[in-house]
């Protein structure tokens, strides 16, 4: 009987070992994308990418002839990503965006007539 409880007992810190070990593995990136075409860029702000994930980074690309804002916020705070130009957010630092789940973007005046608005943000 002693010696069975003695092998349960060495079982048990392996399998112990093994979850323990498990848990310790991290996450690896995740990916999303989302594009807006220029028709589509008005004066409001319209959705370019909605994970319903919390993303860590950003790259958002303006391929559109015109200058448009871009907001993690619903506006509050926009960024101005010039045209035909990109724009990297470290959305674990922007202390404006942490916890941000969707980028929105408008033109910043002039609708553009070419191109479209890219975005792929990491979680």
């Amino acid at each position: 009987m002693m010696r069975a409880a003695k092998t349960l007992v060495v079982l048990l810190g392996v399998v112990c070992a093994s979850v323990a070990h498990a848990q310790t593995t991290p996450k690896a990136a995740e990916f999303k994308s989302g594009s807006l075409a220029f028709g589509s860029v008005t004066a409001s702000y319209v959705q370019v990418l909605a994970g319903g994930v919390q993303f860590r980074l950003m790259d958002v690309l303006n391929n559109t002839d015109k200058d448009v804002l871009c907001s993690w916020d619903d506006g509050t705070t926009s960024v101005r990503v010039p045209a035909y130009s990109a724009y990297d957010a470290d959305l674990r630092q922007a202390s404006l965006f942490v916890g941000a789940t969707a980028l929105k973007c408008k033109h910043a005046g002039v609708a553009p007539t070419v191109g479209a608005i890219e975005a792929f943000g990491m979680y």
